[in-house]
């Protein structure tokens, strides 16, 4: 099988799921990597959400991410975690 990113697999999920609601998880070092991902801009329409693994002192700033890549703001929850 070809490798499968995450847009792939969300992708996948929406065609066997057409109806669900999909949030993907990942922690806020991922986050900040985002821009840097297969397809970024594709992974972010194809997700409902993005709950991101917040931990107490991190410094995630959505705002210097939303310059890079439009609509992540207002697709990211941020679940604090200890």
């Amino acid at each position: 099988d070809p490798p499968h990113y995450a847009v792939d697999t969300v992708n996948i999920l929406h065609t066997k799921f057409p109806e669900a609601e999909l949030f993907y998880l990942m922690g806020g070092d991922s986050l900040e990597d985002l821009p840097n991902w297969y397809h970024p801009e594709d992974f972010l329409k194809a997700c409902d959400g993005i709950a991101v693994m917040h931990r107490l002192g991190s410094d995630t700033d959505l705002s210097e991410l939303e310059a890079i890549l439009p609509g992540v703001t207002e697709k990211t929850y941020l679940v604090n975690a200890p």
